[in-house]
């Protein structure tokens, strides 16, 4: 059974209201115009996000380089058509997420949140009311849409994660079947540093996290969301955010498997995925720092509000160094004044 303390019973009120307050479950159209350029977008290298289908795949590609593939609502308004498109296409049979260029520095960083911001100061009464047309609402409101709709997305969907993999980065990719990722991926949701709750579907996602030794969910979610902690390949695998570890160099050669395989079920996924997995020499949950610390993790995050895993870290004598740099997060750059 998934626990409850007090501190996930804040994130899920915090998710529903935000979510309310966009229309998160609100039916959303878009121009058909958006649908056919979103189409076409593989013949425009110019365009942000490029989508095509080949070989039984939709291909859903970050083109955002120079940004580390933040996403714009320009962008999320060309995902969210082409997902509905390959949702309804028989010829569709799966969807992979990736970013260009192969080896790129960043998978997608989040959300470009710097010009929601800059529109937050423009001094219009309106932002922050939820207000259809503005984009300190239409962000937030179409990105949340776009991952309930990945969520219930009834194909299989993969993601590669290569390089950095943030926020908005996450919610477009965790909610599907699978995500790999490689030596140079480093995962982290962020949003407490900036007073934020873990959003784009992470409040239900991160309580759920099993630790390999666990039978029932792990505190690692708490941990994980509450200091916005950086984590490599090891780790991901240990927690089971990623699905699989294939070195980045064998990337380009899985996208090419896929495409020319059928994989028409997310057990044909599976059998491809573990295929590459096993050729490489990355993803050692062992090694993982989330597994050195497990124990103590469990100890301190698994109180019912943060002033308990606070007082709890204080206290932690088992794992001290690790107890006193978790506490160094909180206090410094996340804790609530």
């Amino acid at each position: 059974e998934v626990p409850s303390p007090s501190v996930l019973v804040q994130w899920d009120m915090a998710l529903r209201f935000a979510a309310r307050s966009a229309g998160w479950c609100k039916k959303m159209t878009q121009p058909t115009a958006r649908l056919s350029t979103a189409a076409a977008a593989v013949h425009e290298p110019d365009l942000d996000v490029l989508t095509s289908v080949e070989g039984g795949v939709g291909l859903l590609t970050l083109n955002r380089p120079k940004k580390l593939h933040t996403l714009t609502l320009d962008m999320v308004q060309a995902i969210t058509p082409a997902l509905q498109a390959w949702e309804m296409d028989p010829g569709v049979q799966c969807v992979l997420i990736r970013s260009s260029p192969w080896g790129g520095k960043a998978f997608c960083a989040g959300g470009d949140v710097r010009a929601v911001f800059d529109e937050g100061l423009g001094g219009d009464p309106a932002h922050g009311q939820g207000q259809a047309g503005m984009l300190t609402a239409e962000f937030f409101r179409q990105e949340y849409h776009m991952n309930y709709l990945i969520h219930e997305f009834p194909k299989p969907i993969v993601s590669l994660w290569d390089g950095i993999v943030m926020g908005g980065g996450v919610g477009l990719t965790a909610h599907g079947d699978f995500r790999v990722a490689t030596e140079k991926t480093v995962f982290a949701m962020p949003e407490t540093a900036i007073g934020l709750f873990p959003d784009v579907g992470m409040t239900h996602v991160l309580p759920r996290l099993f630790s390999p030794s666990n039978t029932a969910p792990s505190s690692i979610g708490f941990y994980v969301g509450l200091t916005g902690v950086r984590l490599g390949c090891d780790d991901l695998l240990f927690a089971g955010l990623a699905t699989h570890a294939i070195p980045s160099e064998h990337l380009e050669a899985l996208h090419a498997a896929i495409l020319h395989t059928d994989v028409a079920s997310v057990s044909d996924l599976e059998i491809l995925l573990t295929d590459f997995q096993q050729t490489g020499s990355i993803g050692d949950k062992a090694a993982s720092k989330l597994a050195a610390n497990i124990d103590a993790i469990e100890r301190c995050f698994s109180k019912d509000s943060i002033e308990d895993i606070v007082e709890a870290l204080e206290a932690e004598s088992q794992a001290p160094e690790w107890a006193q740099k978790t506490l160094k997060l909180l206090h410094s750059q996340r804790a609530p004044e």
